[in-house]
């Protein structure tokens, strides 16, 4: 369900980027404004693919870069084994038996988006080759691969929702089709640079590409805004919260409110629907999101006349895991009436896995923003959810309680 309310922010974005097509015509995709500049990469030394379609391998052994169907980045799942072999017969020219592929790999995993993605892209393809259909195309930039891996297997999810939406009613001016590619910037935050290096190489390449949809995390958009606005490439993000990235480049747009506005609302949450007047927070000070949030949720909250009693200082990702038990019972030691969680699904799991289930905390509220509302949890924090809230950028009865039924998309 989550995936499939993506597609508000998705069609806002593939909307927004396609009628921006006669600014950015204007100022062409892929020119550097320091036209000596030319592409380098700080996170491998492996030279970039020259068309800016494949990939290549991270420090960390990631597989990062952009794909057309002929790399598969998430090959974990049950029709892992069919993307990669469907891969390699598109890399071979034999799109026949790579949609054969494809289809098995959906047999396995219905909700296998990048599949369908591929799959929608022959489609746009031949339809240009067969009767000179027009068509767009744009990368999708996210993290197929690490920590994050369901985000984005979600962006890709709404994003299929929305190009399938736009190809069979043709919502396009002329008839033009949509066609995606897949970015995948992988666990670091540092590598979605280098994916915005290919993305200005594409662009120079491909006369197609109208701009990027993505990053959904603040610290990628961040990373890659500077390389993407100097070959003034569009990257329009659907969750990207951060306030820093408000007036960062005049090519970086958004379709959710920025941090500021959720973390207000969130303290006036507490305080009127959790009925907290202390609370500790969770926050790495590191990342640009959890920073930000836990900042302007902390100067509401004490502005209203309520206590922030400590901040836990905790790391995002996989080598913060360990700390946070630890973490939480210095939390539990103040004795809040809330806890309020800066930062991702991935990391708070952890901690509701650990929460007590008797005594003092054992109903003990966790507070926290847009990041936390995922699916793929795991079965050890779903105890946990009695303790949980969140504020979203979109939910599925927003419809119905501003009585705007008559306006409800039909998915």
């Amino acid at each position: 369900m989550r995936s499939l309310l993506l597609l508000i922010l998705v069609a806002a974005i593939i909307g927004g980027i396609f009628f921006a097509i006669p600014y950015f015509r204007a100022h062409p995709l892929g020119q550097s404004t320091n036209p000596g500049a030319t592409p380098t990469i700080n996170t491998t030394a492996t030279a970039l693919p020259a068309t800016g379609i494949g990939t290549i391998k991270a420090p960390d052994g990631e597989s990062i870069g952009i794909s057309d169907g002929t790399v598969a980045f998430a090959t974990g799942g049950p029709g892992g084994s069919a993307k990669m072999q469907a891969a390699d017969k598109l890399k071979a020219g034999d799109t026949v038996s790579a949609q054969s592929l494809w289809h098995s790999a959906l047999t396995s995993d219905s909700g296998d988006a990048e599949s369908l993605i591929y799959l929608e892209d022959q489609h746009v393809l031949n339809a240009h080759v067969t009767s000179n259909t027009p068509y767009v195309t744009i990368v999708v930039a996210t993290m197929m691969t690490g920590d994050n891996a369901s985000v984005g297997n979600d962006n890709l999810q709404g994003a299929y929702v929305a190009q399938k939406e736009f190809n069979n009613s043709s919502q396009l001016a002329g008839g033009t089709l949509v066609r995606l590619l897949v970015a995948n910037s992988g666990n670091d935050k540092l590598y979605a640079d280098t994916v915005a290096q290919q993305i200005v190489l594409l662009a120079k390449a491909d006369p197609t590409f109208v701009g990027v949809m993505g990053w959904p995390f603040s610290s990628r958009a961040e990373v890659a805004i500077n390389t993407l606005a100097k070959a003034h490439i569009p990257m329009v993000s659907q969750t990207a919260s951060d306030d820093a990235l408000t007036g960062a480049s005049p090519y970086f747009f958004r379709v959710a409110p920025a941090n500021k506005r959720q973390a207000v609302l969130g303290a006036k949450y507490a305080e009127q629907s959790l009925h907290a007047k202390t609370a500790v927070a969770f926050v790495d000070p590191s990342d640009p999101y959890s920073q930000s949030l836990e900042r302007y949720f902390a100067q509401q909250f004490t502005a209203d006349g309520n206590k922030i009693l400590a901040t836990e200082q905790y790391t995002v990702g996989q080598k913060g895991h360990a700390a946070l038990p630890q973490l939480l019972q210095n939390a539990e030691s103040k004795k809040p009436d809330i806890i309020y969680f800066s930062g991702y699904a991935a990391d708070i799991g952890v901690l509701l896995s650990n929460l007590p289930t008797s005594g003092q905390f054992a109903t003990l509220p966790i507070l926290g923003g847009d990041a936390l509302y995922e699916l793929n949890y795991p079965s050890s924090a779903r105890a946990g959810f009695k303790h949980l809230h969140f504020t979203a950028f979109a939910y599925p009865d927003e419809w119905d309680v501003q009585n705007l039924q008559s306006q409800k998309p039909k998915f």
